[in-house]
């Protein structure tokens, strides 16, 4: 089961292409939108316009090009999805960032990583002082050193790292039984699992 991840405003885009390329949709969940459906359940369908607002046509056929209508899930349409989730046995599952960021990961996880990351940053500390002050600073794993001293910088660092940007809590299943084998994220630099750059880096060309 792969998760993709997009923007908000691509979700369609990703919909309709997807569409195309794979002629049905039965393998994928969207969360967010809809086809709109006619009294017989049928899909309805609208004409493609180009950047004049005029019928696109096809280059190959010359034929008009069409596309489903979409329409917005509501808030529990969109909680029922990602209550399915879990249990689908769809192979693929589109949303957006928004959705994403609102699903929780459990708490030994977030604690795992927290641990992980702060233990990284505190390294990363040791080796800046080695640089300014010479190899008599102390590298050892797990030993003091100027930045260890004070316990409120660790503190700080595992708050940062189990921060969860306060999005809502508990409304859909943990990221551990959605049962992503992969995650695809369009946009992706903006989820770089890296260290935040420094205040001295405003002037170097692409970072994030």
């Amino acid at each position: 089961k792969t998760l993709i991840v997009v923007p908000n405003s691509v979700l369609a885009n990703w919909y309709h292409e997807a569409k195309m390329f794979h002629g049905n949709l039965d393998h994928a969940l969207f969360v967010g939108f809809k086809p709109k459906m006619d009294k017989d359940g049928v899909i309805k369908r609208e004409v493609v316009k180009d950047e004049k607002g005029e019928p696109k046509k096809n280059k190959h056929t010359q034929e008009i090009e069409y596309q489903d209508i979409l329409v917005k899930e509501s808030a529990q349409e969109i909680y029922e999805k990602m209550h399915q989730i879990p249990q689908t046995s769809k192979s693929l599952i589109v949303m957006t960032f928004e959705k994403f960021k609102e699903i929780q990961m459990r708490p030994a996880s977030k604690q795992k990583y927290a641990d992980k990351w702060t233990e990284k940053s505190l390294m990363s500390d040791q080796l800046a002082a080695k640089q300014v002050l010479g190899d008599d600073v102390n590298l050892g794993k797990g030993k003091d050193k100027l930045s260890y001293k004070d316990a409120v910088r660790k503190t700080s660092l595992q708050q940062r790292f189990l921060e969860d940007g306060g999005h809502k809590k508990g409304e859909f299943p943990y990221y551990e039984d959605m049962g992503f084998k992969s995650v695809i994220v369009d946009e992706a630099h903006s989820f770089k699992n890296s260290f935040k750059a420094g205040d001295n880096t405003g002037d170097i060309a692409y970072l994030p």
